[in-house]
């Protein structure tokens, strides 16, 4: 869910990003006045004035592990899950494909397909949202936008949030090539964000 916390505020939940483990901090926090508009709503969808107004963030992580991520929840789940969103293209939900396959398929059919998804929910590099935090750092810049808001928090109500979504699916390894390949086609992501291949 989109989440508008007590103060106003309205968190996006990028998907594979952490936000699960965010909303379940600040639900633990008794932060959030609502869950609002739908699991993975993007930020066009808040178009009216106390929504355009509204403080706003969200969390991205490394493109290239966001997809072994997306890939690894879909096997987990036999590909199963979906979307009422139309957030991502097709490829990112075709049932059963290996890694290698399944990133390919991407490639061809969506290049860039990361970088599309993050700009749908945290703006244009001209016109971002308030807050974006890092996977890589989720601990430390959810704590940055509850010191940055002004949020009531007890770091051991944190602490002893259990990380949610664990994956069972084995890791893949990327092949080189392939890999190069996808950091090129994120090179926008990758840039604007500060991420190396």
């Amino acid at each position: 869910m989109a989440w508008l916390l007590a103060n106003g505020d309205i968190g996006l939940h990028i998907p594979k990003t952490g936000g699960t483990w965010v909303r379940e901090v600040l639900g633990n926090l008794q932060l959030i006045r609502v869950d609002t508009r739908s699991a993975h709503a993007p930020l066009p969808v808040f178009t009216a004035p106390h929504e355009q107004r509204a403080f706003k963030f969200a969390f991205i992580r490394h493109p290239l592990d966001w997809y072994v991520s997306w890939w690894r929840w879909h096997a987990d789940f036999a590909w199963t899950r979906k979307f009422a969103e139309p957030i991502l293209p097709a490829c990112a939900f075709t049932p059963r494909l290996g890694f290698h396959e399944f990133v390919a398929q991407c490639l061809a059919q969506a290049p860039g397909m990361v970088s599309d998804l993050y700009e749908l929910f945290v703006g244009a590099p001209e016109a971002p949202i308030d807050f974006i935090g890092r996977h890589e750092s989720l601990r430390a810049d959810l704590l940055k936008l509850l010191a940055l808001r002004s949020l009531p928090y007890d770091v051991r109500i944190i602490d002893n949030t259990l990380r949610q979504q664990i994956s069972q699916t084995s890791k893949p390894a990327w092949d080189p090539a392939l890999r190069n390949a996808v950091a090129e086609a994120e090179a926008r992501a990758m840039q604007r964000f500060g991420y190396t291949p």
